[in-house]
This record gives structure tokens, C-alpha cells and sequence, in this order.
């Protein structure tokens, strides 16, 4: 196999693995719920990149048993419980504005350093 490609491999299964011990270690501290989205795709995407290393080295018992971890993340996420979350999280996303400050039409704006406030 190509030394390049052997290398992308790699560099993605240690960052997998490291991804995965992350979202273990918030999870066991309490800071992510077990079923929440945020480690439900921390797991989903450590255990792709996983796949991805243990195929290129050959390690097939782990390529199966990552694709049955990835699997039931992804069953997760997209089954019914999550669906609603999903399209209300898409949703929000997509309708998002940008937040603006309401100015007084006599407003007086100085950008200088040295500006002092106008009294009334």
C-alpha cells in the first residue's frame, strides 16, 4: 500500500482513538449524558476513523466490531427519539439571524479611544 495513504490511515485511527477516549472520559465525569447527540457523534465519527486504520492494518475482528459501534451510534442519533431533536436542531440552525442593538436615531458613535460620553 501506498506510504502516503498508510500514513492518512494512521494519523485517523489516533485520532479516533483519542476522540473516543475523550467523549469515555466526559461521559464518566458527567459532563455529556450517554444519550445525548454531542457523544453520540463523538462516538459515531472516532469509531468511522477507527475503521478506516484497522482495515489498512489488516485487523478485521476490530473492522467488524467498530461497524457494529458505529452502527448502533447511528441508530441512535437517527432513530425516533432523536428524529424530533434533529429537525428542530436543523431548523433553528437554518432560521438563525444575526442579533442587533437597537441605536437611538441621535446616537453619537465614536470608534476613537480617547471618545468620552456625550451627557444629556
Amino acid at each position: 500500500m501506498n506510504e502516503a495513504l498508510s500514513s492518512i490511515a494512521m494519523s485517523l485511527g489516533w485520532i479516533g482513538a483519542v476522540l473516543y477516549l475523550v467523549a469515555y472520559f466526559l461521559v464518566s465525569v458527567g459532563k455529556l449524558a450517554a444519550d445525548s447527540l454531542r457523544y453520540q457523534a463523538m462516538c459515531v465519527s472516532s469509531g468511522a476513523m477507527l475503521i478506516v486504520m484497522q482495515a489498512v492494518t489488516g485487523a478485521w475482528p476490530s473492522v467488524f466490531s467498530n461497524i457494529v459501534f458505529v452502527g448502533i451510534g447511528m441508530s441512535v442519533v437517527l432513530g425516533p427519539k432523536k428524529r424530533p431533536y434533529l429537525k428542530q436542531l436543523l431548523f433553528r440552525k437554518g432560521t438563525r439571524t444575526t442579533p442587533t442593538v437597537p441605536v437611538a436615531p441621535n446616537a453619537q458613535i465614536s470608534f476613537s479611544e480617547a471618545a468620552k460620553p456625550v451627557s444629556a
